[in-house]
């Protein structure tokens, strides 16, 4: 009885009619090429970086350097492995929230020397 007077509550009222699943955007690849003492960030198929929230991103961290280096959202406690000199890493974060994101290296006096940055995320 309950789940009849619901679904006539629900014709009658229009809700059900009208509701529409969330569209969320589509994936996003950035290519992040790490060096001593740098991260180049590139959006795959895009010319611009920053993303709307609710995105999924996937980082592919490439290794350019002579040193280990890796890829990290303090903020978001995310990070990379330590990545071997020529080697790569996938790091995949949904961003939630609007705003700047802080990255960097976490080996020590990395950031420092410039292995820093943010990500941008767009309502």
């Amino acid at each position: 009885m309950v789940a009849g007077l619901l679904v006539a509550f629900l014709a009658a009222d229009g809700t059900a009619a009208r509701t529409s699943p969330q569209v969320l955007p589509k994936p996003v690849t950035v290519n992040v090429k790490a060096g001593e003492f740098f991260y180049q960030l590139k959006r795959v198929g895009s010319t611009t970086l920053a993303v709307k929230k609710g995105t999924k991103v996937t980082f592919v961290v490439k290794n350019t350097g002579a040193t280990v280096h890796d890829f990290a959202f303090s903020s978001l406690s995310k990070k990379t492995r330590y990545i071997q000199p020529g080697g790569s890493a996938k790091l995949v974060i949904t961003f939630t929230k609007k705003g700047r994101f802080p990255f960097l290296c976490t080996v020590p006096r990395h950031a420092e020397r410039g292995m820093a940055g943010s990500f941008l995320v767009k309502a």
